[in-house]
């Protein structure tokens, strides 16, 4: 594995105003549009959805905003009860492009059911636009981070504590101490939920896996690392589980064009010290990282890394164009670096 520096990397270009707490972002496969999420903090009491348009950088809000209601009852089971903007809590993302050419958003809510929910995403329009098909609520004792869909319109969801018997504070020390959960959850249509085996481990956080669900990848947030598991048997069959270590707290996981895997993360601090930075400011700044990760030979090189004078929290890279974006679960805008 290449040997990572603390010198600052790729130049920061500008950023993007107009999504807030944007924790996750994702591109919307050969269109101009990265969608991402709006997660609430002290004096930001609604969750959002927001399209950017790569090409000027404007920024529209796309949920509550004119989203429509359609809910799928064959594919997700009887409601839960229609999306509630009120509460609406979104945290982890990912879009899915169908083999018709259809695209559908999965998004982790933790607003009044601990779940993800599923959006018909129509880029057609000259802003995209939301259709809710339906949320699938998650087993007791997971609190989901991130989802990766698959192409049978089923997904995985990463779980960073267990929150059962104590409540989530309690879970998130548990985990902080080194407790290990199941990191990931699969679910199905017509079939639920199991676990994906191979995944335990404490903090689960960003999650990516090829469409057939064959690979999965997934940060590990307390223990600095990224995990593979290789399902040659497909779910449920006999796996590889593989770890590349990292110097960052590995936050949300991307795909880049070419294949890589791109890692965001803080640097030069604890888990203990963002979560309290989390819980209490509108605003929090570390020196963070985005790493480019080869994900066969775990080779790995640094796209950007910068100072706490740059921009907020990393929680995502994303491959744009020639740049990286980086977005922040406490922090207003989007910052875009050239990529290195």
């Amino acid at each position: 594995m290449t040997e990572l520096s603390l010198q600052p990397v790729g130049a920061l270009r500008g950023v993007i105003r107009g999504p807030v707490n944007a924790e996750k972002i994702v591109t919307v496969p050969d269109t101009p549009w990265v969608i991402t999420s709006g997660m609430m903090s002290a004096s930001v009491p609604y969750g959002r959805l927001y399209a950017v348009d790569t090409r000027d950088g404007a920024c529209q809000e796309i949920y509550p905003h004119r989203v429509g209601s359609r809910h799928d009852a064959a594919t997700y089971g009887a409601a839960p009860d229609a999306l509630d903007p009120l509460v609406f809590e979104p945290h982890g993302l990912d879009v899915l492009r169908h083999e018709d050419g259809r695209y559908s958003l999965y998004v982790v809510n933790h607003g009044g059911r601990e779940s993800v929910e599923v959006f018909d995403l129509d880029v057609s329009g000259v802003t995209p636009t939301l259709v809710w098909r339906g949320g699938v609520v998650l087993p007791r004792g997971t609190w989901p981070n991130d989802v990766a869909p698959l192409a049978d319109g089923g997904f995985i969801v990463s779980n960073t504590a267990d929150p059962d018997t104590e409540g989530l504070q309690a879970g998130m020390a548990r985990m902080f101490d080194g407790a290990e959960t199941i990191g990931a959850v699969e679910w199905h249509p017509g079939s639920g939920f199991t676990d994906v085996q191979g995944s335990r481990m404490p903090g689960a956080n960003g999650i990516v896996a090829s469409k057939d669900g064959r690979r999965v990848f997934i940060g590990g947030w307390r223990n600095k690392d990224v995990v593979r598991i290789i399902r040659d048997g497909g779910p449920g069959g006999a796996v590889q589980v593989d770890r590349v270590q990292l110097d960052i707290l590995v936050d949300n996981l991307t795909w880049a064009p070419d294949g890589a895997i791109l890692a965001a993360g803080a640097f030069d601090t604890t888990p203990t010290q963002i979560f309290t930075c989390f819980g209490t400011k509108d605003s929090c700044f570390f020196p963070c990282k985005v790493l480019r990760i080869d994900p066969d030979t775990f080779d790995v090189t640094e796209a950007v890394v910068y100072g706490t004078d740059t921009f907020g929290l990393g929680t995502t890279g994303l491959a744009v164009g020639d740049e990286i974006w980086v977005s922040s679960a406490r922090a207003a805008g989007i910052a875009r670096f050239a990529s290195a």
